[in-house]
């Protein structure tokens, strides 16, 4: 869920760490996904094990499972 103030917040399954939580542990209510700097968000879309979201400034930020290189990056191994 995306705020009109610009907050992420997430819940349910989160074997593969789609729900940007900093772990892997399954969520009952909504967390909130905290990014790594103050961001402004212009699209987030939700895939079936991993997230996309596209700031202002055209920044790309993806977490989640990489298997198959769905989150747009090189190496398909867990980094942080």
């Amino acid at each position: 869920m995306w705020t009109s103030t610009g907050l992420v917040f997430a819940c349910g399954d989160n074997s593969a760490g789609q729900l940007g939580l900093g772990h892997k542990k399954m969520k009952q209510g909504l967390g909130r996904v905290v990014m790594p700097k103050a961001i402004s968000i212009a699209h987030i879309v939700a895939g079936g094990h991993h997230n996309l979201l596209l700031t202002e400034d055209n920044e790309m930020y993806s977490w989640g499972k990489n298997g198959q290189g769905q989150l747009g990056l090189q190496q398909t191994e867990v980094t942080k």
